[in-house]
């Protein structure tokens, strides 16, 4: 992809609402779980714990993702409902 249209998809991504502190928030919280389960420290629904994941990933920004699910959202449940 070229580096100015990657620049300007970037751009609008990043003016969705969503500020990178925010963003770094939502990947740390959700890293901290998934490492957990990973780790087979999450308990599960019965009183014990989930078993570990062999090959869990850890979730990475994807700007372009996020902002395809932004709009997603907005159209499904409203902006008034959405985080903004």
């Amino acid at each position: 992809m070229q580096t100015s249209l990657l620049r300007i998809l970037m751009t609008r991504c990043r003016e969705n609402g969503m500020t990178d502190e925010v963003r770094q928030k939502f990947l740390d919280m959700h890293n901290y779980y998934r490492s957990k389960v990973a780790k087979g420290l999450a308990k599960d629904g019965a009183g014990g714990y989930a078993p570990k994941a062999a090959r869990m990933k850890k979730m990475v920004r994807m700007l372009l993702l996020e902002d395809s699910v932004i709009s997603h959202l907005q159209r499904s449940v409203g902006p008034k409902c959405f985080f903004y």
